[in-house]
C-alpha cells in the first residue's frame, strides 16, 4: 500500500556510519539546554524508568519554537501501574511562564521539574491539584555518551540504566510509595523540522541491575537508516558501537499506520544485539499537551505518536585475547517515536 509501512516485510538496512559516535568510550556530555534557533527548533529530554515495585515511568520535557512565539515548554508523561493502568500528567507553558535556570540545567514547567544541575539528575512532579507526585533521584555514574550529530539533529545519552530512588503517588493511592529502580535519560535537539530529519526513532533501554545497553534506530525519510548501540563497561562508562547491519521484523499479515516491530537486530564491529518486543503497553499523542495554536498547525500535517512496549534486549560483545564471548539478556522498555502516520513508503 503506497505510503504505508510494509508490516509483513523483513527489512535489511545498511546504515551510513558517518556522524555516529562509536568505537570506544564516549566523553562525558553536557546535559544543558542548547536552545536551537529557528521557527521549527525543538529540544527534549526523555526519561524511561522501570521500578522494582513493577511501576513504569515515562516523561518528556520539551522546549519548542513551533507555533506563535518562541520557546514554549511542555512536560508530559505517565506513571504506569503494575496492572497496566496509566496515570498521565502534563504541564504546558508559553515563553516567560516557565523557568530555565542553573545555566540551562534546570527546567521548571508548572509543577514539573527536571534538575540536571547537581551531580546527578532529579525528576520531580508535584501537582497538588491532581494529587500526582513523583520524585526520582538518580545516583551519580559515568554512563553518558554522545550518540548522533548529523543533518541538524543531535542526540546524547545522559544516563544508562542508572540507579534511582524516590517516591510515587497519585489520586488512587492513599499515601506515597517509596520506590527504587533503574532509569535511562536521553537528550535530543534540532533546529530543523523534526519530521524532515526523522520518520521514526526506536529506542530500547535495558533496565536491570546487571549488564546494561541502549539500542536506538533512526529511520529517515531521505537517508539510510542509522543505528547505535551503547553498552555499559565494567568501569561504568558506556562504549558506543555503530551498525554494520540492521534488520527490522514486523508481524506478518498486519497493517498499521504505526507498526510495532517485533524484533530489531543490530550487528557492529565485534558486537551483536537483538531487541524483542512484546506488544504495545501504552500509546500517546504527543500533541495533546501542547498549546492549542501548535496543535492546530499539526492538524493539517503530521500525525505523530509515541508508543511504549516491554522488551528483552540480548547482547553479545566479543571478548579480547581469545576469551569466550558471554552473551547476556535483560528486560527493558522500548520507546517508539513516529513523526507521522505511515512515515516510510513501502520498499
Amino acid at each position: 500500500m503506497k505510503g504505508r509501512w510494509a508490516a509483513t516485510a523483513l527489512w535489511l538496512l545498511i546504515p551510513a556510519l558517518q556522524a555516529i559516535h562509536a568505537d570506544g568510550p564516549s566523553p562525558a556530555v553536557d546535559p544543558a539546554a542548547r536552545l536551537p534557533e529557528g521557527d521549527a527548533a525543538r529540544e527534549y529530554w526523555d526519561v524511561v524508568a522501570l521500578l522494582d515495585s513493577g511501576h513504569r515511568f515515562y516523561a518528556r520535557f520539551l522546549i519548542t519554537n513551533e507555533g506563535p512565539g518562541e520557546r514554549s515548554a511542555v512536560a508530559m508523561g505517565d506513571l504506569v501501574e503494575p496492572d497496566g493502568n496509566a496515570v498521565p500528567f502534563q504541564n504546558g507553558r508559553r515563553a516567560g511562564r516557565w523557568t530555565l535556570g542553573a545555566a540551562g540545567r534546570s527546567l521548571r514547567i508548572g509543577s514539573s521539574q527536571l534538575d540536571l544541575s547537581g551531580v546527578a539528575p532529579r525528576v520531580e512532579i508535584d501537582n497538588d491539584k491532581r494529587a500526582f507526585k513523583v520524585r526520582l533521584d538518580f545516583e551519580p555514574d559515568e554512563s553518558s555518551a554522545r550518540i548522533f550529530d548529523a543533518n541538524g539533529y543531535h542526540m546524547d545519552l545522559l544516563n544508562l540504566a542508572s540507579v534511582i530512588s524516590g517516591s510515587v503517588q497519585h489520586a488512587g493511592m492513599q499515601q506515597p510509595l517509596a520506590v527504587t529502580g533503574r532509569a535511562t535519560l536521553s537528550h535530543s535537539w534540532t533546529s530543523r523540522p523534526e519530521e524532515k530529519v526523522l520518520a521514526a526513532r526506536f529506542d530500547i533501554a535495558s533496565l536491570s541491575r546487571g549488564p546494561a545497553a541502549f539500542l536506538t534506530f533512526w529511520l529517515s525519510p531521505a537517508a539510510p537508516t542509522r543505528a547505535w548501540l551503547g553498552v555499559r563497561e565494567p568501569d561504568g562508562s558506556t562504549r558506543g558501537y555503530a551498525a554494520d547491519r540492521t534488520q527490522l521484523e514486523f508481524p506478518r499479515g498486519e497493517r498499521s499506520d504505526y507498526p510495532l516491530p517485533t524484533r530489531l537486530d543490530f550487528a557492529g564491529d565485534g558486537v551483536r544485539a537483538v531487541g524483542s518486543l512484546r506488544g504495545t503497553s501504552l500509546a500517546r499523542n504527543p500533541l495533546d499537551p501542547l498549546p492549542m495554536a501548535i496543535r492546530m498547525l499539526y492538524s493539517f500535517g503530521a500525525k505523530p505518536r509515541r508508543l511504549w512496549a516491554d522488551t528483552t534486549l540480548w547482547v553479545e560483545v566479543e571478548s579480547g585475547e581469545g576469551a569466550e564471548s558471554l552473551p547476556w539478556e535483560a528486560p527493558g522498555i522500548a520507546t517508539l517515536n513516529f513523526q507521522s502516520a505511515a512515515p516510510v513508503p513501502d520498499s
